[in-house]
């Protein structure tokens, strides 16, 4: 049968509850980290899974925090921002901002102002 994931942490980033039943996850500072399953609940080890590469790394950033990642973007944020997504956020809130209504009416009717 399949699982419920209650709670997340990968790429060394803290845990994280996941909806519908999110489920707190405590930590030490040694890195020992517990939590209380409620009942019909288990326990799934993924500690095994390897840390994500750079680019795999991008790649989930990118397809959080844009209309979704491509080759190019991926290179760009590892090779230009050197992996570091404040760096990569600051020089997306640098660009101008863009109007659809501009880009539309451009095209569209080219009369109009």
């Amino acid at each position: 049968p399949g699982g419920i994931v209650v709670a997340r942490s990968y790429g060394g980033h803290p845990w994280e509850g996941l909806m519908p039943d999110p489920l707190d996850v405590s930590c030490s500072p040694n890195g020992a980290c517990a939590a209380t399953l409620p009942a019909g609940l288990w326990l799934q080890d993924f500690s095994a899974v390897k840390d994500e590469s750079p680019r795999a790394a991008a790649a989930r950033f990118l397809g959080q925090a844009s209309f979704g990642q491509t080759a190019a973007s991926i290179e760009d944020l590892v090779d230009h921002f050197e992996n570091d997504p404040a760096a990569w956020l600051a020089a997306q809130m640098a660009i101008p901002a863009s109007r659809h209504r501009d880009y539309f009416r451009k095209r569209a009717w080219p009369p109009l102002p």
